[in-house]
């Protein structure tokens, strides 16, 4: 089934509202009220740890910065992870359905499982989708000890599996420019005249 980054990111199928603070509904209440996708009257919140997510500055092109908080994969698709999604607003009656899976209203066991998943979710997607070597971001990564060591590995194995896929295309691109072309003339080949030689 297959999907490009851009169509299956969230940055596609979501409005950023701002980070959570108590005056965040009064600031996008005419937002969450007029929804402008086809005007639906039932919007789902997410929610996210802001220190798990990637900037845009971050991410390569057309890459995902959400992926770490997906379930799935290519063959069945992504889906958000439940854990994320906060509840449920209806800009009719202008309630909210809290979601009682989300990850702050999980047991300190549950919530600790979840994201011992998210970590390396997040080193998977560091190492797939992030630019920047580990060392050199200017923000603090989320993970310490040999979590970061891994991280580091990760990212320079998957650069270097990439620069090593690379080189093989271009290899590829140079043997085929020099192959010659059957029914032309090799510039390099002299014919020489046998009767002269004889």
């Amino acid at each position: 089934m297959g999907y490009d980054s851009h169509l299956r990111s969230l940055t596609s199928t979501a409005i950023q509202l701002g980070s959570g603070h108590k005056d965040l509904f009064d600031s996008v209440s005419d937002t969450l009220n007029s929804w402008p996708h086809k005007s639906s009257e039932n919007i789902i919140i997410l929610s996210f740890p802001i220190k798990y997510a990637f900037t845009n500055l971050e991410i390569m092109s057309n890459n995902d910065a959400y992926e770490q908080f997906y379930i799935g994969n290519e063959d069945i698709g992504y889906m958000l992870r439940p854990e994320f999604i906060r509840g449920a607003y209806n800009s009719v009656d202008h309630s909210f359905s809290f979601n009682e899976n989300f990850y702050g209203n999980l047991s300190d066991e549950k919530k600790r499982e979840l994201f011992d998943e998210l970590k390396d979710s997040y080193i998977e997607a560091y190492a797939k989708n992030v630019r920047i070597a580990p060392e050199k971001s200017k923000r603090e990564i989320p993970l310490e000890g040999s979590e970061l060591d891994r991280l580091s590995v990760e990212w320079y194995a998957t650069q270097l599996s990439g620069l090593r896929e690379y080189n093989k295309e271009l290899s590829a691109i140079n043997d085929e420019e020099e192959r010659p072309v059957e029914g032309q003339e090799d510039s390099n080949f002299i014919e020489l005249d046998n009767e002269k030689w004889s």
